[in-house]
């Protein structure tokens, strides 16, 4: 079986990975491949995998106005590459953004081939719960486009139990139609890799937050805990970008914060280096 993997940030080495493992997973079963991307810069092969990129810019310190035309640059060139691809048996798209579903719907109905949705980030809910969509026609017009995209979808794949719930009460998908994969942790990891040093920590309790450091992520709170209840036995430390970063740096400094660590990035295996020590 050949699948036509869309997913825009998808990622290797570091942040979330979970597209990458499931397709070395397919590859492994014996099926074919072709993730299309917006984050590499060349076609190239994978663990099996054939990357095939967009080449559109994205960043998580873009503006909002930037991140939509970064992502209808990505749904315009990736409905042109999913459409040239040959022997395509199943299209699989995984959120965010929402508009992901678009190259899938329209590659799923002139291919005619089912596509799998996933959601993991429920958008529009998401940005209009933050405030960043005040607009209420264009709440409707959203709300509607993310019905389409459910409403043509074989099937649905959700993180949580609770975003089960809501795409069943609140988007009236029937129960039948979603499966939920929940995030996993990848334990053999932490058996094969080395510790280091960089942390003195060895007798010390480290709370990790490897990942993005935006609104959503609300890393404020952390900060907070680590602030009203010092504690000299535990470490916060915080790994990666986001457009919140720098804020969280300089509220550390400002507030005097000892035991909060704010590292740049990395990947993975570099990640489970820091935890064991």
């Amino acid at each position: 079986m050949k699948v036509t993997y869309f997913h825009q940030h998808f990622k290797v080495n570091s942040g979330g990975t979970r597209s990458y493992e499931f397709s070395k997973f397919l590859v492994k079963q014996g099926h074919q491949v072709t993730m299309i991307t917006g984050n590499e810069n060349q076609n190239i092969l994978k663990n099996g995998i054939k990357v095939k990129s967009t080449k559109t810019e994205y960043s998580q310190n873009f503006s909002f106005i930037r991140r939509i035309l970064s992502f209808v640059h990505f749904m315009i060139v990736s409905t042109i590459i999913g459409l040239n691809e040959k022997g395509t048996d199943v299209i699989y798209a995984t959120s965010t953004p929402l508009t992901i579903g678009v190259p899938a719907l329209i590659v799923s109905k002139l291919k005619r081939k089912n596509y799998i949705f996933e959601v993991r980030d429920v958008w529009p809910d998401v940005p209009i719960e933050l405030g960043v969509i005040k607009s209420k026609l264009l709440q409707k017009i959203l709300f509607k486009f993310e019905n389409i995209i459910y409403k043509n979808a074989a099937h649905i794949v959700v993180l949580s139990e609770g975003m089960k719930e809501n795409l069943h009460k609140k988007k009236s998908v029937p129960l039948n139609k979603i499966t939920v994969i929940t995030n996993l942790s990848m334990n053999n990891h932490f058996d094969k890799q080395e510790t280091n040093e960089r942390i003195e920590n060895k007798d010390k309790l480290v709370c990790i937050h490897p990942g993005t450091m935006g609104i959503v992520n609300g890393l404020d709170f952390i900060l907070d805990v680590a602030e009203q209840f010092p504690n000299d036995d535990i470490i916060y430390l915080l790994i990666g970008e986001g457009n919140q970063k720098n804020n969280l740096i300089k509220k550390v400094k400002r507030n005097n914060i000892k035991n909060v660590i704010i590292k740049d990035g990395l990947p993975k295996d570099e990640v489970i280096k820091e935890i064991k020590k």
